[in-house]
C-alpha cells in the first residue's frame, strides 16, 4: 500500500479519535460547573442534547461539503470549531457561552472533523481489497460509520 494512503489512515484516526473522545467527557464538566458557576444541570443537559442533534444534522452536510473541497480541510476547519467551542465556557463560563460552546460548535466541529468526513477519504485512498484490515484499525468509527 502507498505511503500516502498509511497517511490518509493515520490521520483519519487521529482526527476521529479526538473528535470522539473529547466529547465524552462533557459529564465530567457537569459538577464543576454547577457548584463553582451556579451553572443549572438541565443547561448542561440541553447543550448536549443540542449537541447530539446538531451533531446528527451536520455529518451529511460536512460530508456533502468534503466532496467538494476536501475531507482535509474540512476536518481541520472543523478541528478549530470544535477547538473554540470547548475553550469558550471555559474563559466564559455561562448557559448562553455552553449552549453555544458545547451545543453549537462542537457539534458541528466533531461533525466536520469525526467519522462522517473522514473515513470517505480513507475509501478513496486505500484499495478496496485492503479496506477490511484498515476498519480494523480505525475503531472509534466503528463498523457502522464505514461507507458502503
Amino acid at each position: 500500500m502507498p505511503a500516502q494512503a498509511w497517511i490518509v489512515v493515520i490521520a483519519a484516526a487521529a482526527s476521529v479519535s479526538l473528535a470522539l473522545g473529547a466529547r465524552q467527557t462533557f459529564g465530567l464538566f457537569l459538577l464543576p460547573l454547577g457548584t463553582e458557576h451556579a451553572i443549572p444541570a438541565f443547561a448542561y443537559g440541553a447543550a448536549v442534547a443540542l449537541h447530539n442533534l446538531l451533531w446528527g444534522v451536520g455529518q451529511p452536510l460536512a460530508g456533502a461539503l468534503a466532496d467538494k473541497i476536501g475531507a482535509g480541510r474540512v476536518a481541520l476547519g472543523g478541528a478549530v470549531i470544535y477547538a473554540i467551542g470547548l475553550i469558550l465556557p471555559a474563559v466564559w463560563p455561562s448557559t448562553t457561552s455552553l449552549i453555544i460552546g458545547i451545543g453549537v460548535l462542537t457539534a458541528l466541529g466533531v461533525a466536520a472533523a469525526g467519522s462522517g468526513t473522514v473515513l470517505g477519504a480513507v475509501a478513496r485512498a486505500v484499495p478496496e481489497n485492503r479496506q477490511a484490515m484498515l476498519w480494523g484499525l480505525l475503531p472509534p468509527a466503528g463498523p457502522s460509520a464505514r461507507p458502503r
